[in-house]
């Protein structure tokens, strides 16, 4: 049995509509069960109609919608999570005619501000294994948006003689996380993880060397492109319900002077913004466009 329960049927706005700050619709939807039910989806929609008798073939209605700053990120965890915003119009017809329909996706996402300093300058990670090598990665920013080209600077520095690296590879990650908050998923967070990029270099520490004051110095930029897609990679999240986030990870094959095989491990993190962020704050000359006055005639056009 479902049921809405409304705190008032009707609602006013005060002032012109110029001036008015609006209403609050506020309610309880309530839902009850007889015995254990699989369900899809609860949505509740809240819609308005207006009937227009006219006899032009074209014109446009202009529309804004203002949209509260708490509303969650457009996410996509497969089996767990979607939240996803669509646009639907309906021209709705007479007799037997069938109705005019259009639908737009709407991609929902944040970008935090102010953005902090550290999110702007170069991460390193850069450490010496087992007194046998000295390695160093980095990249210029932690912070990059779809589309950007990450480069990541990486040198190696063998301190023992007749160490031979077998390869290199580096994976781009995404990492997602559900949390059990409210009971969700039997109190058990889920996690899942997808593959953004990967290659494999066999023949790092032998072409890409150079000799230092004292040891060979092993050293690469190797350049990663953020998919254009929000399908193929997806901002980071970080609320109450969902966590998403970025890594890149990188394996050194290392085979010792005596044949054994080791592995050095290190990682990097990565955020993914919906815009590259900038230390001003201004938009970069390529988004300018999205500061020009709001102009619907020239978008219908």
């Amino acid at each position: 049995k479902t049921k809405i329960h409304v705190e008032s049927d009707q609602l006013v706005l005060y002032g012109t509509p110029s001036e008015s700050a609006g209403c609050v619709l506020r309610g309880v939807l309530d839902v009850r069960v007889q015995e254990p039910t699989k369900v899809k989806a609860i949505s509740l929609r809240f819609t308005g109609k207006m009937t227009i008798t006219w006899t032009e073939r074209l014109y446009s209605y202009e529309f804004e919608l203002p949209l509260p700053g708490d509303l969650p990120e457009s996410t996509h965890i497969t089996s767990f999570y979607l939240v996803q915003y669509r646009l639907k119009a309906t021209v709705q017809r007479t007799r037997l005619l069938p109705n005019n329909t259009a639908h737009q996706l709407i991609h929902m996402s944040r970008q935090m501000l102010p953005l902090q300093p550290e999110f702007l300058e170069p991460v390193i990670v850069a450490n010496q294994w087992t007194n046998k090598l000295d390695y160093e990665i980095s990249i210029p920013s932690k912070t990059y948006s779809h589309g950007d080209d990450i480069p990541i600077s990486i040198r190696v520095t063998p301190l023992v003689s007749d160490l031979r690296i077998r390869h290199l590879t580096c994976t781009f990650k995404e990492y997602m996380i559900c949390r059990a908050t409210s009971g969700w998923f039997g109190g058990h967070s889920r996690a899942q993880g997808r593959i953004i990029y990967f290659t494999r270099d066999d023949h790092f520490g032998s072409s890409n060397s150079s000799q230092g004051d004292s040891f060979i110095v092993w050293s690469k930029v190797l350049t990663i492109t953020v998919p254009r897609s929000n399908h193929q990679i997806q901002c980071d999240v970080h609320n109450d319900v969902v966590r998403v986030r970025h890594k890149l990870k990188f394996i050194v094959s290392i085979e010792n002077p005596d044949g054994h095989v080791s592995e050095l491990r290190a990682a990097l993190p990565v955020m993914i913004c919906p815009t590259t962020p900038v230390s001003t704050g201004l938009p970069s000359y390529e988004e300018a466009w999205q500061t020009l006055p709001y102009d619907p005639a020239l978008m219908v056009s």
